[in-house]
């Protein structure tokens, strides 16, 4: 038996539960009395639950983030489905979003846009606040193969974890690539960044590295934008076409990116409130002589990598994924995901 050209195997290892209220026990004494070696990174779990992470109240919720907690802590991805749907008669629409999220978080490239391949450091930050903490999370990329590099969450209030991580994803490409450096580091950012931060990231790479690395930030606002936008006064004055981006003053580094389902000239669906347009502003472009189009193209580029499913964002995945890998950490213990391969290089969180 095989999936996507990978052989796979039915594990003797699995948990039928009695119902919902003895499943935490139940699960607890799976792991405890059947999983019993500290690592499984060649296993995978699909965990049916009479509920969906959308529809989930709170004790449902604290329910499901402990079974993908302590299920990545021994080294398992998983891929939870809604035991309500199954039988229903739309679940087959549910299916192909299913493979695609499995399919990234064993490994897979799903898919990705026909560009030409670099070797750029690309790295996203984004938070998530629960209960008064805040956490940050971390996505990054070696080039733009869509293959996810590593991943991170970390304190949120701690700015120093910041440069941290930075040095850490510089210091992992370095012996990835026989200490070649990348040619640009990328940074794309979930709010403005200080003056203070672009001096501690040039300082970083002056003094630790101690070679050339032109760096460049990308605010990318996570704000559907809707009082600034453009029209194609080609198609009934709608929304332009995907990949379309424009400046908003001349003298600025701020863009509207229009990232939406429509790929040609007459969509076969209409435009959704889901599909506006984002703000972007870039920051350090100047001194690495970035091209403001390869930036804004690397965003949108990033924006087509989104594999929880069949329909794309308008957010990169750099910020994208940095977000839910925040807000599954607020939700573990101390914050933070677990240590291992399948946790830290694999898209477990989608």
């Amino acid at each position: 038996m095989s999936y996507a050209g990978i052989s796979v195997n039915i594990a003797n290892e699995r948990l039928q539960y009695s119902n919902k209220e003895s499943l935490l026990n139940e699960f607890n004494n799976f792991i405890n009395g059947v999983l019993t070696n500290e690592s499984y990174a060649d296993y995978f779990a699909l965990v049916i639950l009479p509920f969906s992470k959308e529809s989930a109240d709170l004790s449902d919720n604290k329910l499901y983030y402990l079974i993908k907690e302590k299920l990545l802590k021994k080294s398992i991805a998983s891929q939870s489905i809604d035991s309500t749907k199954i039988n229903g008669a739309n679940f087959h629409y549910h299916l192909p979003n299913i493979s695609v999220a499995i399919l990234a978080k064993v490994g897979g490239i799903p898919w990705k846009l026909k560009r030409k391949p670099y070797n750029e450091l690309v790295v996203g930050f984004n938070e998530e606040y629960f209960e008064e903490n805040l956490v940050l999370g971390t996505a990054v990329y070696f080039d733009n193969s869509g293959k996810l590099r590593h991943v991170k969450s970390f304190n949120g209030n701690n700015r120093n974890d910041l440069i941290i991580a930075l040095k850490n994803s510089i210091q992992n490409f370095l012996e990835a690539n026989q200490n070649n450096p990348p040619d640009r580091l990328v940074i794309h950012y979930y709010k403005p960044p200080r003056k203070e931060d672009v001096d501690r990231i040039d300082k970083l790479i002056r003094d630790e590295f101690r070679f050339n690395l032109p760096f460049a930030l990308i605010e990318v606002n996570d704000t559907k934008v809707s009082t600034d936008i453009c029209f194609d006064v080609k198609f009934n004055y709608g929304m332009p076409i995907s990949g379309t981006f424009v400046r908003l003053r001349k003298t600025s580094n701020e863009y509207l990116l229009f990232n939406n389902q429509r790929y040609w000239k007459n969509p076969l669906k209409p435009i959704s409130a889901e599909e506006y347009p984002i703000k972007v502003k870039l920051y350090n472009t100047e001194t690495g002589g970035f091209s403001h189009k390869e930036l804004l193209s690397q965003v949108y580029e990033f924006s087509r990598l989104y594999w929880k499913g069949l329909k794309q964002k308008s957010q990169p995945v750099t910020t994208q994924y940095s977000k839910m890998i925040a807000e599954f950490a607020v939700h573990f213990e101390n914050g933070r995901i677990p240590e291992n391969r399948i946790s830290q290089k694999t898209a477990w969180f989608i």
